[in-house]
């Protein structure tokens, strides 16, 4: 035990002689207890700090006459974007969504096609049809913000039904009403 002890000590007072070597050593010792700190905060919480990642919303619905009175609910979830602030949303064409897509601008592109006010207050015309959104992902920007946006776009289809489901609410009361 004595000659490791005294081993030990010749081995720190070489290492204190040579610089390099202690960099080396110190730099052994605290990168991955560096690694594991900064691997741990960005994992805590991922979706805490989302508002930096560009998402661009194209809104190409043309809206829907329902039972006489004008609905756009494209216009609806585009403003209730504006209010949101869980990411960095960008309204533009799909030309531009489309390139900047590819172009690495975006981490994700958000298409609310023509007929999506049609297609929703389709249970009204007792012809439901599914209301698509369409939502493309740039793979190739960062292997985690997919998955972020994966998450936030569920959410908007889930506001997008919630305000339908509002607006239609009102509507059929109004309908009540008058009867």
């Amino acid at each position: 035990m004595k000659n490791a002890i005294k081993l030990f000590k010749m081995d720190l007072k070489k290492i204190v002689k040579a610089p390099a070597v202690f960099v080396i050593l110190a730099g052994l010792a605290l990168l991955p207890s560096f690694y594991a700190w900064f691997n741990l905060d960005a994992n805590w919480d991922p979706y805490g700090n989302t508002k930096n990642i560009k998402v661009a919303v194209v809104n190409e619905d043309e809206g829907d006459k329902v039972r006489g009175k004008s609905l756009n609910v494209g216009d609806t979830v585009v403003e209730q974007l504006k209010k949101d602030d869980h990411f960095d949303w960008e309204f533009v064409s799909r030309e531009k969504a489309d390139h900047d897509l590819r172009m690495g601008k975006y981490y994700a592109a958000i298409y609310i096609p023509k007929a999506f006010t049609h297609q929703i207050t389709g249970t009204l015309r007792k012809k439901p049809e599914r209301a698509n959104i369409e939502y493309k992902v740039n793979q190739k920007l960062n292997a985690i913000a997919p998955k972020m946006t994966n998450a936030g776009t569920s959410a908007i289809v889930q506001k997008a039904n919630d305000k339908f489901n509002e607006t239609v609410t009102k509507a059929l009361l109004k309908e009540a009403n008058r009867l």
